[in-house]
């Protein structure tokens, strides 16, 4: 299970400007962050036959590493 973000999943979160606290997360940070990360999955990482697209792949990224804290 991945543990540490990658560059894209950064970019991806900062680009939505998501505020996340990337130096000193606290558990209310990485609730919160899941959250984000299930909706935006759910809105918008799906194709019309339900498909994880690329927003989708990378929420379930971010979702496995809050999980993870």
């Amino acid at each position: 299970m991945k543990t540490e973000f990658t560059e894209k999943e950064i970019s991806f979160i900062k680009e939505r400007q998501y505020p996340f606290n990337f130096n000193s997360p606290s558990e209310d940070d990485w609730d919160a962050l899941l959250d984000w990360a299930a909706d935006t999955l759910m809105y918008e990482g799906f194709d019309k036959d339900y498909n994880a697209n690329e927003v989708g792949d990378t929420c379930e990224d971010i979702i496995d590493i809050a999980t993870a804290h």
